[in-house]
């Protein structure tokens, strides 16, 4: 990856729902993907969803598509993924899929994925899925931001770089501004000390995640 800088409940319901088993690690994050979203925006300057593909490292990808047992017959490597994806979206529903859409300090409301995607990126698990908002936002009106991130921070998810931000070509006059994590000393020092079986509870990953602001026909 280019860039590095679940609560107790989600890392057991990662290995339980996608057959990872928690490889020993001294410190939060365990685990590292790298996020691109496509921002769809109507020529109206309305966001109408967030088509979102998160892209995990190498060792998370292999414990979650584990090899063929003996004497059964391997699905493909893309069939696993897409199998693997419908899951862990399926069991992200209840978390808002690690999104954080915000407005005016207020949280928008958004429907449920669809559109999954997964596929293997030499060798490494990528799913993809379509967030749509519960109410088209109009960023003509006032700035808006997203942040995708694991509450827990068991899993550090990061732009791969400003490129991995993508407005339409009908959204003209729009842009985005992408703002990096700036956690205080005593929150790195304390991921640092979490284990792989110890919760960081369901606020310590915000603090890490990056936030991106869009807006029409002003700076963001």
């Amino acid at each position: 990856m280019t860039r590095r800088a679940a609560s107790r409940w989600l890392a057991a319901a990662l290995a339980l729902a996608l057959g990872l088993a928690m490889r020993p690690a001294a410190a939060h994050p365990h685990a590292y993907a790298d996020i691109e979203v496509e921002l769809v925006v109507s020529a109206e300057g309305r966001l109408e969803a967030l088509r979102q593909t998160w892209v995990f490292d190498d060792a998370f990808s292999a414990f979650t598509i584990p090899r063929p047992r003996r004497g059964r017959p391997a699905s493909g490597p893309d069939a696993a993924a897409l199998d693997a994806a419908r899951r862990m979206v399926g069991d992200l529903h209840a978390h808002g899929y690690f999104t954080l859409l915000q407005r005016e300090g207020r949280r928008l409301a958004t429907g449920k994925a669809r559109d999954v995607r997964g596929e293997l990126r030499e060798g490494r698990l990528a799913i993809g899925f379509l967030l749509p908002l519960a109410e088209p936002a109009d960023l003509r009106a006032a700035a808006l931001s997203y942040a995708v991130f694991d509450p827990s921070y068991y899993i550090e998810m990061l732009h791969r770089d400003e490129a991995a931000i993508v407005l339409p070509a009908a959204a003209a006059g729009c842009a985005t501004r992408l703002v990096p994590p700036a956690p205080e000393p005593e929150q790195v020092s304390r991921a640092a000390a979490l284990g792989p079986g110890q919760s960081g509870g369901d606020s310590m990953g915000e603090a890490f995640a990056e936030r991106v602001f869009v807006r029409c026909g002003a700076p963001p």
